[in-house]
């Protein structure tokens, strides 16, 4: 039971990370497809009609608008519940290189965010197409050192891949968020995994 529920927390936290690190994207969305869809936004009753105007013109920007608010809360909660990890389990370690890797949220900007605002979501099919588009890039996302490439993690943290020793003495690689923005070698941290060769630290 422990170890089921330590997978579907660590499934849940991983989709968090993912709808914060698009919170930008699906506002942006949410807010073009209401922008373009005036001429609906007005009761129409209760019927099928009305339903299926609703969902051809507003079922994913309802969607996305949900996503942004509890995934808000969870990364919330989710960071706390990290600090509190690392604090009373997280591993004792020196850091031996750091190299700060920030600015690969703007390329992450660009490349992964940035092409959705050019697609249309004025039909169920470009709302689906968009919606599956997206499944694929959290498949990947979750998969990969994307995990901590989170714009807005990056506002009160940073984000290294750093070269550490444990308590083992064997030398070790990851990349490390922690929120620090002035790491150098031979400082004493200490950490929490969170993926594989992916870590939240605390000084």
């Amino acid at each position: 039971m422990a170890a089921s529920s330590q997978h579907s927390l660590s499934g849940l936290f991983r989709f968090t990370l993912f709808a914060t690190s698009y919170a930008p994207l699906f506002g942006l969305i949410a807010f073009k497809q209401l922008n373009d869809n005036p001429d609906f936004l007005h009761w129409g009753g209760f019927n099928l009609v009305a339903l299926k105007i609703w969902a051809t013109n507003y079922l994913l920007s309802t969607i996305l608008l949900i996503v942004i608010a509890n995934s808000l809360i969870g990364l919330i909660y989710f960071l706390h519940l990290l600090r509190q990890r690392t604090v009373n389990n997280g591993n004792p370690i020196r850091l031996v290189a750091v190299r700060n890797r920030n600015s690969e949220a703007i390329g992450y900007i660009g490349s992964y965010i940035i092409p959705f605002l050019f697609q249309s979501y004025k039909t169920l099919y470009e709302n689906a197409a968009t919606v599956l588009l997206l499944g694929l890039v959290y498949q990947i996302y979750i998969h990969s050192t994307l995990l901590l490439i989170n714009p807005l993690l990056t506002l009160r943290y940073s984000l290294y891949e750093v070269d550490f020793k444990d308590a083992s003495a064997v030398p070790k690689t990851g990349m490390l968020i922690i929120n620090n923005r002035y790491l150098e070698a031979d400082d004493l941290i200490r950490i929490y995994p969170v993926g594989p060769r992916l870590y939240f630290g605390l000084v």
